[in-house]
């Protein structure tokens, strides 16, 4: 897979559930995504999330590299402080 023509590398995942979020957000966009599980399923089974040694390899068609780049770099890493977050009525509250 790492060498399929057409296809370039986005970036490498240390978890499966990093690289699959990152997928829904480039689908969520309308770019194609394919991860590698390298070894992962070696071990732990195909619906191992986890970290392993080589990672989650992640590859998008060259021609929407950039495009992709961009809209993981424009993503925000965390919610900021000032933003209530929607609490259900019936939930307490801290």
């Amino acid at each position: 897979m790492m060498n399929a023509p057409g296809w370039s590398v986005l970036n490498t995942y240390a978890t499966g559930f990093e690289a699959d979020f990152v997928m829904a957000q480039l689908e969520a966009e309308g770019i194609p995504a394919v991860r590698d599980n390298h070894e992962s399923t070696a071990l732990f089974g195909l619906g191992f999330q986890g970290a392993t040694r080589s990672g989650y390899t992640i590859m998008v068609p060259t021609e929407v590299l950039d495009e992709a780049q961009a809209l993981l770099e424009s993503a925000p890493d965390d919610v900021p402080s000032d933003v209530p977050f929607d609490v259900p009525d019936d939930e307490p509250t801290p």
